[in-house]
């Protein structure tokens, strides 16, 4: 990956403003009031070069969104994960 954000079609724009009405559904469902100031999707694939597969991590986050958010996100909810289920007595 270049690090450059990939050009904004109508498709991507659409998906989009689809991603961003479903996480304000997700907020709502789950009562998580309060003000978003980020996210971050990570996404898992496998693709195969023939016989061969191959493990492919993709992510996304809003226009204009730092780097610097994302490595925080990404790092805050490992931190979660680590103490919710790794450490769950503590």
């Amino acid at each position: 990956m270049t690090g450059m954000a990939p050009e904004k079609t109508p498709e991507r724009r659409a998906a989009d403003a689809s991603l961003e009405a479903a996480l304000d559904q997700i907020a709502e469902a789950y009562d998580l009031d309060g003000l978003r100031v980020g996210w971050l999707l990570a996404l898992s694939f496998t693709k195969y070069d023939g016989d061969h597969p191959c493990s492919v991590i993709s992510w996304h986050s809003p226009e204009g969104q730092s780097w610097v958010t994302n490595i925080g996100i990404l790092e805050a909810t490992r931190l979660r994960l680590h103490a919710n289920f790794l450490e769950p007595d503590d």
